[in-house]
C-alpha cells in the first residue's frame, strides 16, 4: 500500500522553501534534511522521509508531483526552483548520465569488434513503461556514430536531451558557482537559464 502523500498545507506548516538556494528550512530557521547516498536531499515528514525536491514542488505548486521531478543540471542535491521540472520516465532518459559500462566515451555508441564498426543505439521508454532499444546504424568512425545518436536523441527527447559536452560544462559551472559563493544569488538561476539557451543552440546545430 502506497503511503499517503503529504498535502501542500501540511508541508507549508513544516517548511519554508527558498527558491534561490533550493533549501528547505524548518520554522526554527535550520536547514532541513540530509543528503542520501544516492545524492538526493531528503527531509523527515512525520515518521518517514520524503524527497526534498518533491516537497519543494508541492509547496510552490500546491500539488504533489504526479510525474518524476528532473534536475536539469543533473546535480541531484540542487533543488533550486530554476533547476526543477516535471518529466515522464521517457523524458528523463534524455537527461540521464552515460552508462558506467560505456567505454567509448560517447553516449549510445559501442564498438562492435566482429564488424570493426561503431554501433549507435538509442534507449527509449515505451508507453507501457518498458525499455526498448533503437538501432541507428554501424559506422566506420566514431564521430559519425555520435552524430547519428545526437540527431536521434534530439528528435526523440526534445528539450529534455542534454549532450554530454553541455552536461559537463553545466556541472563545472554549477560547482564554480558554489565555490565562488554565487550559489545563493539570483545570478545562479540566471546562469542556469543561459546554459539552457546554449544547449538549445547545440541542438539546432546537431539537427543541421
Amino acid at each position: 500500500m502506497t503511503p499517503e502523500r503529504p498535502t501542500a498545507e501540511q508541508l507549508r506548516a513544516l517548511f519554508r522553501y527558498d527558491k534561490e538556494t533550493g533549501h528547505l528550512h524548518r520554522k526554527t530557521g535550520k536547514i532541513a534534511g540530509r543528503q542520501a547516498t544516492n545524492g538526493y536531499w531528503r527531509v523527515s515528514v512525520g515518521d518517514r522521509e520524503v524527497p526534498a525536491h518533491c516537497v519543494a514542488w508541492t509547496i510552490v505548486t500546491g500539488k504533489w508531483p504526479d510525474k518524476t521531478i528532473d534536475h536539469i543540471n543533473r546535480i541531484r542535491s540542487d533543488n533550486r526552483w530554476c533547476n526543477l521540472r516535471m518529466a515522464s520516465p521517457s523524458e528523463q532518459m534524455g537527461n540521464s548520465r552515460t552508462n558506467r559500462k560505456n567505454t567509448s566515451g560517447a553516449r549510445g555508441v559501442t564498438w562492435r569488434k566482429d564488424h570493426a564498426r561503431w554501433v549507435a543505439r538509442l534507449c527509449i521508454r515505451r508507453q507501457d513503461g518498458k525499455q526498448a532499444t533503437r538501432h541507428l546504424g554501424e559506422f566506420k568512425n566514431i564521430e559519425d556514430a555520435k552524430a547519428a545518436y545526437e540527431q536521434a536523441a534530439t528528435r526523440h527527447f526534445g528539450t529534455f536531451y542534454m549532450p554530454l559536452e553541455a552536461a559537463a560544462e553545466r556541472a563545472l559551472q554549477t560547482k564554480a558557482q558554489r565555490h565562488e559563493g554565487a550559489w545563493n544569488s539570483r545570478a545562479a538561476c540566471s546562469r542556469t537559464r543561459i546554459q539552457s539557451a546554449n544547449i538549445d543552440r547545440h541542438r539546432l546545430r546537431a539537427r543541421g
